[in-house]
């Protein structure tokens, strides 16, 4: 609950210093991305202390974006987007990989003004995915049993995810000479760190072989994206 109306206020306070600027001419965009995604994720187990890492995966998608004011955007995409996480200690080697099908929201605050050739802005936003594939692999360290790939089911991972995103990034304005409009195209690179509410656990674990422990996955995602202006 607190999460919740911590982000409540930080949505106010941009949509309130927004208000005060000046109304854009209506800038609309198509946009697509991809990067790389930095997966890992949170487990907590009251038996083991468990090390993650990095877990490098990919993401793609395509959105709409909209500036209702000068220092203010709107994203509504949607992303595939590949997590996991990876979990190695002196008992075991753990690699776990979901892929997703994300669509999401976000909202960008413009440091500067979104009319200015680089201009730095900071992100904030919600996104809902559903599991379309993955696998896990355990290895044990102590005596070298595999066990895996082992494809995941409903009963093994959770068939949904839901988080938030934040981050920051940077627009670079393409000046468009060739058409009418003069609305010119836009390079972004962003960086944004999303965070699952929920546990990735499936039905198996929490109803037939309950574990100690929660597994909620993160990521740290770095893209390029390109806008192209549109009516």
């Amino acid at each position: 609950m607190k999460k919740v109306v911590f982000f409540c206020l930080i949505f106010g306070a941009i949509n309130t210093y927004s208000s005060t600027n000046k109304v854009s001419k209506s800038e609309h965009y198509f946009g697509f991305s991809m990067g790389n995604n930095l997966a890992y994720g949170r487990l907590k187990s009251d038996l083991f202390d468990y090390k993650v890492t990095l877990l490098p995966r990919l993401h793609a998608g395509f959105f709409y974006q909209t500036h209702p004011v000068l220092r203010f955007s709107f994203k509504l995409g949607a992303q595939y987007t590949a997590k996991g996480m990876h979990v190695k200690d002196d008992r075991v080697d753990y690699k776990l990989k979901i892929d997703y099908i994300n669509v999401f929201t976000l909202a960008t605050f413009n440091l500067l003004s979104s009319k200015r050739k680089i201009d730095p802005y900071v992100a904030l936003g919600l996104y809902f995915g559903a599991a379309i594939s993955g696998n896990l692999r355990l290895v044990s360290t102590t005596t070298g049993e595999v066990y895996g790939p082992l494809e995941l089911t409903r009963e093994r991972a959770a068939p949904t995810d839901m988080g938030v995103k934040i981050g920051v990034g940077v627009n670079y304005r393409i000046t468009n000479t060739k058409s009418r409009s003069k609305r010119d195209y836009k390079v972004q690179l962003q960086v944004l760190q999303a965070n699952s509410f929920y546990d990735s656990y499936g039905l198996n674990e929490a109803n037939n072989n309950p574990i100690d422990g929660k597994r909620k996955l993160k990521a740290i995602e770095s893209k390029v994206t390109f806008l192209i202006p549109i009516r």
